[in-house]
């Protein structure tokens, strides 16, 4: 979905699932990064296509946080997920903390 909308973007994985110490009931942090519009016009249209697209439910865009995210749910997995954009300290957090570990 990222590389449709914006094809240089990337979409990066921090937290807790890439550090391992996750919890069975945690979600999956991303970060999509060197995307070409505005955060809020990308948070608009990365929730446009998750929500045409089927394969998520529960979307909610809370877009006036600190770090405005967009929080959804896999439907084959269940699995929740948040993705936000332009926050590159997620992942350089992430790299400290398995540092660490």
């Amino acid at each position: 979905i990222t590389n449709e909308l914006w094809p240089e973007a990337r979409l990066e994985v921090f937290g807790s699932c890439v550090t391992g110490l996750q919890l069975p009931c945690s979600d999956v942090d991303m970060v999509v990064l060197e995307f070409t519009c505005d955060r809020a016009k990308a948070l608009n249209s990365f929730a446009s296509v998750i929500k045409a697209d089927g394969g998520f439910t529960k979307i909610q865009v809370i877009a006036k946080a600190k770090v405005p995210i967009i929080k959804f749910e896999d439907v084959e997995s269940g699995s929740p997920l948040n993705v936000c954009f332009g926050q590159e300290d997620g992942v350089d957090n992430t790299a400290m903390v398995q540092k660490c570990l």
